[in-house]
C-alpha cells in the first residue's frame, strides 16, 4: 500500500520570500535614516560657531630655536580677523586636518617632530620637539647651531645665548667650501670629525689649559690648539686613507706628549705610524742644536 506524497504548496514559499524581502527593505530604510541623521548631526557640528578654533586657545609648546610665528602660520588658520562664514567654517575643529598641520611644522629646520591635537570645543594644542645643537659651526661671518645629523638648525648668537656660547666651536677657514645656510647639512665626514674633536676637553688630552680651539683649513686640515699655547695638527681626513678611525690613537699620542712637557710644546704634527706619534717643535726659540722650532720625534704611540 502506497501512502500519498504531500507536496508543499507553491504559494507558501512565495509568501515567505516576500516577507524576507520586506524585512530587508525595512532594515535598509532604517540604516539610511540613521546615516542621514548622523550626517545631519555632523553637519551641525561643522557649522556650529562653538567649535571654531579660538586663536587665544592655541597653545604652542617646546619652541626655542624655531620661529613661533611660522609655527602658528603653518597651522593654516587664516586671518583671525576674518569672521566670514567661509573663514569660520575653515577653522571649525571638526574640519581641521591636523596631519597636514604637523607636516608643515616639521618642515622647519629646527623642528625634529611635532604633534597637533584638537581639543573640544575650540582649542588646539601644538607640541614641538626641536633638534638639539651639539656644536657651533663658524664659517666666514656666520655661526650656526648644528645637531647630531649635521643640520644647521638655527643661527648661533654667541653673545646673547649663553648655552650656544658654551658649545664646542668649529671654525672653518677653508676656501671653496659650500656655504652653510639655514636648513643645510654639513659634509658627513666633517660632521664625524667635528663630533669626535668637539668632545675633547683639556682634561682628556692631559692639558692644564682651560679651553681648546678647533679649526680646519686648507693647509693643515684639522687643528686642536690652546689659545696662546700649543697647537696639534690632526691633518685632513679622507674616507679611505687618513680616516676618523685614526683619531683615537692621535688623541692618545697627544696626551702622552703633553704629559710631562706641555709648557715646552709649540706645534705637534700627529702623523701616527706604527713606531711613533709624529713630530713636535718647541714653543720657545733656542739657538741649541735640535731645538728652536726644529721638528723632533714625538713619543711612540701607546697601545
Amino acid at each position: 500500500m502506497r501512502l500519498p506524497i504531500r507536496r508543499r504548496a507553491a504559494g507558501r514559499r512565495t509568501a515567505r520570500v516576500q516577507r524576507q524581502s520586506s524585512w530587508i527593505s525595512r532594515t535598509r530604510l532604517l540604516a539610511a535614516l540613521g546615516l542621514a541623521g548622523v550626517s545631519a548631526g555632523f553637519y551641525g557640528l561643522t557649522a556650529a560657531k562653538e567649535f571654531v578654533v579660538d586663536p587665544a586657545q592655541v597653545t604652542i609648546d617646546g619652541v626655542r630655536y624655531a620661529d613661533s610665528l611660522e609655527v602658528r602660520a603653518d597651522l593654516g588658520l587664516g586671518d583671525e580677523a576674518d569672521l566670514s562664514d567661509g573663514a569660520l567654517a575653515a577653522r571649525n575643529l571638526f574640519r581641521l586636518r591636523t596631519d597636514d598641520m604637523r607636516r608643515r611644522i616639521e618642515s622647519q629646520p629646527a623642528v625634529l617632530s611635532a604633534s597637533v591635537v584638537a581639543v573640544i570645543p575650540n582649542r588646539l594644542s601644538v607640541i614641538v620637539q626641536e633638534r638639539v645643537p651639539i656644536f657651533v659651526w663658524r664659517a666666514g661671518e656666520g655661526a650656526w647651531l648644528i645637531d647630531r645629523d649635521g643640520v644647521a638648525l638655527a643661527a648661533a648668537d654667541l653673545e646673547a645665548d649663553a648655552d650656544a656660547a658654551a658649545l664646542p666651536q668649529i671654525e672653518d677657514r677653508r676656501t671653496g667650501e659650500a656655504e652653510i645656510v639655514l636648513g643645510s647639512r654639513i659634509d658627513p665626514l666633517d660632521l664625524d670629525v667635528a663630533r669626535h674633536l668637539g668632545a675633547l676637553t683639556p682634561q682628556l688630552v692631559g692639558s692644564t689649559a682651560t679651553s681648546l680651539t678647533i679649526t680646519v683649513d686648507d693647509v693643515d686640515g684639522w687643528v686642536v690648539a690652546v689659545p696662546g699655547g700649543w697647537r696639534a695638527v690632526f691633518g685632513p681626513y679622507t674616507p679611505d686613507l687618513h680616516t676618523v678611525d685614526n683619531l683615537d690613537l692621535q688623541v692618545q699620542c697627544l696626551r702622552s706628549l703633553l704629559a710631562d712637557r706641555e709648557p715646552k710644546v709649540g706645534t705637534v704634527v700627529l702623523a701616527v705610524s706604527a713606531d711613533r706619534c709624529g713630530t713636535f717643535t718647541d714653543a720657545s726659540p733656542s739657538p741649541k742644536p735640535g731645538r728652536g722650532g726644529q721638528p723632533q720625534p714625538s713619543p711612540e704611540p701607546s697601545r
